[in-house]
Parts: structure tokens; sequence; C-alpha cells
């Protein structure tokens, strides 16, 4: 994680589980060959209007902890893997001005947002 709320993990045979404590999102380079990912971001803010998440994950597991109220486009790629959004949605809905573009692939591995 650099010092302006940007998160880049790379993992191959095991696993990473972080928390960003900078209180601004800024976005993610996320690598995972046969380990996990589990990142936690529900203590961050958006600022800009659009933030990417790039993710590469083969044989893995990611988990991508948001708060409730975050919009998410996934554009994933998915070969023999899946994509799941286990949030629960509050009564007010989404924050529309901003969206967390998720893009990338996953090869025999999921993607999980909670």
């Amino acid at each position: 994680i650099d010092a302006n709320g940007f998160v880049r993990i790379d993992t191959l045979f095991s696993s990473s589980k972080t928390s960003l404590t900078d209180p601004v999102f800024r976005g993610a380079v996320l690598s995972c060959t046969f380990g996990g990912i589990d990142l936690d971001l529900r203590s961050a803010r958006l600022d800009d209007l659009e933030i990417f998440v790039d993710l590469d994950c083969t044989f893995s597991g990611i988990t991508l902890r948001v708060p409730p109220t975050w919009r998410i486009d996934s554009r994933i790629r998915s070969t023999f893997g899946g994509f799941d959004d286990k949030r629960p949605y509050p009564p007010g809905g989404t924050a529309p001005d901003h969206v967390v573009i998720i893009r990338g692939s996953a090869t025999f591995s999921g993607v999980e947002r909670r």
C-alpha cells in the first residue's frame, strides 16, 4: 500500500490479508496465483468518480470487503471461475456519483465482494 491509498498485492502460493488504513481508496492491482487475497476497504472513502481494481486471479480466491454503499461495476473475464456479490444493501441504496470498476481475469478462481 502506498502513501496515496493505492494498493498493490502480489501473491504466489501464499495468502495476504490486508486492511487499508488510508482514509481514501485510489485503486488497486491484485495478482494471485495458487493463493488468496483478502482486502478490507470498509474504512476508506472514494474521492474520484471512477476507481479501478485490476486483478489477475489463477487457481485462487480474492475477497474484497467494501462498504455496502459503494457502487461496483464488474468487468471480470471468468474461465471456470466466478464473481459473487455478498454485500448487504442498506435502505438508502448505493452512492451514485462514484463507481469502483473491477476488471481483469479469474481462471479456475473466485472473486467475491463482502
